[in-house]
């Protein structure tokens, strides 16, 4: 994914995980753990079910990334829904 930061053009590497919502879980209270596919780190919580992980940014709007926090890792992933 390229991106613009002060004038300069960047680019990083981000892995796209798309969620479909727990049609079960009525009152959302089930959270699961992401975990990094690249060394094992904790990532985000998220709910729902991961269908699909993808190399590379699926073209949505106003991606939200989260960052691998492990130092030696920071891999990047995107992450979206279908509902």
């Amino acid at each position: 994914m390229k991106f613009v930061t002060t004038k300069e053009i960047n680019e990083t590497q981000i892995t796209h995980v798309i969620l479909h919502r727990d049609v079960n879980d009525l009152k959302n209270e089930r959270l699961y753990l992401f975990h990094c596919v690249k060394c094992g780190n904790a990532v985000v919580q998220y709910q729902g079910f991961v269908v699909q992980i993808l190399p590379g940014l699926a073209p949505i709007s106003l991606p939200i990334v989260a960052r691998c926090n492990n130092s030696t890792c920071r891999q990047k992933y995107a992450f979206s829904a279908l509902v």
